[in-house]
């Protein structure tokens, strides 16, 4: 039963239906790395194609008003562009 010729036969009977847990966690282990590489991955992609933000640009009520103040535009033409905006 514990003959060294026996050893490589159930050796590899062991490894073929009871694989080692070491393999098994190794496995298991670079499932989850993967997983995350690819999470991280297309997290990156949607962050890289976000638009740009629209700091310091005006909107188009307050451009209205700037020229509102300025005389560009009439009292009747503010009140039409703030009624379509």
């Amino acid at each position: 039963m514990f003959a060294p010729e026996n050893w490589g036969r159930k050796l590899i009977s062991l490894t073929i239906f009871y694989p080692s847990l070491s393999v098994l966690f190794a496995m298991i282990l670079n499932f989850f790395i993967l997983i995350v590489f690819v999470v991280g991955l297309v997290a990156l992609i949607k962050w890289l194609k976000r638009p740009a933000p629209a700091e310091g640009k005006p909107n188009a009520l307050e451009v209205a008003k700037l020229r509102y103040a300025r005389g560009e535009i009439s009292k009747a033409e503010f009140d039409e562009i703030k009624k379509n905006l």
